[in-house]
């Protein structure tokens, strides 16, 4: 059975002149926000609502969109994934495996240049529509993540977790690979995500900026890599706009009241980096004179200065705009959701700004670093660069920005082998590029002598007394596996706790395989942690229970009145059958009626009576659909991610074909 990945979201039979305009738009002049979409002859826009959250894709070179509200404005939280390709101004709706829930106010969600993935943290769920609280409660996590390669979403689950608030502050370290979040609402507010080893940190500095920054006014948050400090702008109570800097290695807050700040008044500020000429750009609604303004922050300098821009984008309102930074292009990426007009026209603006001309870098750093560890040694590789020596640096700690590097060798060869490191301990190293003359790169990204965590885990029921867990992974140097297990709590459908969890295996299991000889008189949660030569365990997987995973990659497609259905087999063994539940209308947690009288057998299904019982037109009406799965022990799935009949705002879509 095949499943379409993806949708390119243009009329085929409509020749775009966008093209012809691309040596205008790569020599955009610095000091002016240039439209890119929608514009005459170019490529149309799904007119995506506001509230969602964009980040760019540095290994794709893509913009990736997700969630926020449809194309009507405060509708439905959408769990749609999109990319843009500033390139040709054509937006693509991405079909992947599943998808978190469907989310409003989630600014600030973050691309990890490290591992290529897109960071999703949650924002408010389920009270503006077509949302089940069973899938909302029971899915949701701190994290998860899309990685735009393999199309496909992971529910990262880490455990401790941290309560992260909506309209939040976040910003990707691009020197420690780490994020840094604001607005926790725990005895920190501020936390930091490590993404390789799928662990949370709470920071506990001693001050921290006011608890009231957050939703309205907003506040927003980049990292300088340059300076190795944290930008966050912001406004205590609407009227005093503030910028803070934050120091991880010291874990220290500053108040670093430059002489003047933004022209902002209870209205949301907006912050990102610029790599290449190394200057924050904050974007701001001026309500006063009824437009946005550009300002540059120099933080060596601690000086704000407003740009007498030769154009700024049209002027939004709150909560209606998203910045980021494309350094292959050396832009800013600015989403605007413009309104006009007495009939309030919208329109999902992509608008650029370059702050200015860039040199290409002279010394590139060595790219794709390889790491094989053996009983007393760790090997070293990467690609090659021309004309080019190396010095390798190393260093060792618990947490990534504690680490301190000292330059353990100079090497000619794209390879380097560390005799006897210590075992202990986690081992960090990156690589320099050395030209000819002397001049040395800045660093490679870092990497880690500890395996990566475990994402692909099947969690089966063979009978009462016992449970088998397989996991698929990838890395070489492993010398055996960890499976914990804790004991949960449910409350009906939902899930309501999840115990400390304890390793179950004496010795290290040496297969991708165990069966735990438990008595399944409740459900219990599993974790799978590998442990390479050197004896180092990786971070916790995310947890997976002895219920049936949710189905993935569910379709739908309309065909008359009828709902056609269909979605990949359950990977778990003696799985019985699916059930498939509707929902009725568009209200949080409205009926969602279960529509098979008996367990469907197969992994498709057709609805006869899709329509029937729906409000005539308007064209917003529509229906979702979930699937659940069913072991033999009779333990039902939590609901896959919701697919469409006759969606809402449709004519923004295509019906008929294969979707989600």
């Amino acid at each position: 059975m095949k499943f379409p990945d993806k949708w390119i979201y243009y009329d085929k039979e409509k020749e775009y002149k966008y093209p012809e305009l691309i040596d205008e738009i790569l020599k955009q002049k610095p000091n002016i926000w240039i439209k890119k979409s929608p514009i005459k002859d170019g490529p149309i826009s799904p007119r995506l609502g506001y509230e969602g959250s964009i980040a760019y894709d540095t290994v794709n070179n893509l913009l990736i969109r997700h969630g926020g509200h449809n194309q009507g404005g405060g509708g439905q939280q959408g769990f749609e994934t999109w990319t843009y390709d500033l390139r040709t101004g054509k937006w693509t709706l991405m079909y992947p495996n599943t998808s978190p829930p469907g989310t409003c106010c989630s600014r600030n969600n973050i691309f990890d240049e490290a591992d290529g993935e897109f960071i999703r943290f949650p924002g408010f769920s389920g009270n503006h529509g077509w949302q089940w609280s069973r899938r909302i409660f029971n899915v949701e996590s701190s994290v998860w993540t899309y990685n735009l390669r393999k199309n496909k979403w992971i529910n990262r689950a880490p455990l401790p977790s941290v309560n992260i608030g909506p309209a939040r502050a976040a910003a990707y370290d691009s020197d420690n690979q780490i994020i840094l979040v604001y607005n926790v609402h725990e005895s920190s507010r501020t936390a930091a995500y490590d993404p390789y080893s799928n662990e949370w940190t709470l920071l506990n500095p001693e001050k921290e900026p006011p608890a009231k920054m957050h939703y309205n006014p907003g506040m927003s948050m980049t990292y300088d890599s340059e300076n190795r400090l944290f930008v966050l702008i912001g406004s205590g109570d609407g009227n005093d706009p503030r910028t803070f800097l934050y120091d991880i290695k010291k874990n220290e807050w500053k108040d670093a009241k430059p002489d003047k700040n933004p022209t902002y008044h209870n209205a949301d500020p907006l912050i990102s980096y610029d790599k290449k000429n190394k200057i924050c750009l904050s974007v701001v609604q001026n309500r006063e004179e009824n437009c946005l303004e550009t300002w540059a922050y120099d933080t060596k300098k601690n000086i704000w200065k407003k740009m007498d821009t030769e154009k700024e984008p049209d002027p939004t309102k709150d909560r209606q705009r998203q910045l980021c930074y494309a350094p292959d292009q050396n832009l800013f990426v600015l989403e605007n959701r413009y309104s006009s007009g007495i009939h309030r026209i919208s329109e999902q603006q992509i608008w650029t700004y370059k702050y200015a001309d860039n040199e290409e870098e002279k010394i590139e750093p060595p790219k794709d670093l390889k790491i094989i560890t053996e009983k007393n040694r760790i090997n070293l590789e990467w690609k090659k660069a021309s004309n080019s020596s190396y010095n390798v640096y190393h260093g060792i700690g618990e947490k990534p920005w504690l680490v301190e590097f000292r330059k353990i060798a100079s090497v000619k060869e794209n390879k380097f082998v560390h005799e006897k490191p210590k075992r202990d301990k986690i081992n960090f190293y990156y690589v320099t590029s050395i030209d000819p003359e002397n001049k040395e790169s800045r660093p490679s990204l870092k990497i880690r002598a500890q395996p990566r965590i475990i994402t692909d885990i099947v969690v089966s029921i063979l009978d009462k007394n016992n449970v088998e867990i397989k996991w698929d992974f990838e890395e070489k140097d492993i010398l055996g596996y960890n499976v914990y297990r804790a004991e949960t709590e449910f409350k009906g459908d939902y899930i309501k706790g999840i115990y400390d969890f304890e390793k179950i295996n004496k010795k290290l299991i040496k297969e991708n395989s165990f069966v735990d000889k438990s008595n399944l008189d409740k459900i219990f949660a599993y974790r799978i942690c590998a442990v390479n030569k050197l004896e180092v365990e990786g971070g916790p997987s995310p947890f997976f229970l002895t219920i049936p995973s949710p189905p993935v990659y569910v379709f739908s497609k309309e065909d008359g009145e009828r709902c056609m259905l269909k979605w990949k087999k359950n990977p778990e063994k003696n799985i019985i059958g699916y059930n498939i539940y509707r929902t009725k209308y568009n209200k949080f947690d409205d009926e969602h009626d279960k529509i098979n009288k008996k367990l469907i057998k197969e992994n498709h299904f057709i609805d006869e009576n899709a329509k029937k019982g729906m409000p005539s037109e308007p064209s917003n009406t529509g229906r979702r659909y979930y699937i659940t799965a069913v072991d033999k022990l009779g333990q039902e799935s939590f609901p896959s991610a919701p697919v469409w009949y006759r969606r809402e705002w449709h004519k923004f879509y295509k019906l008929g074909v294969w979707h989600q």
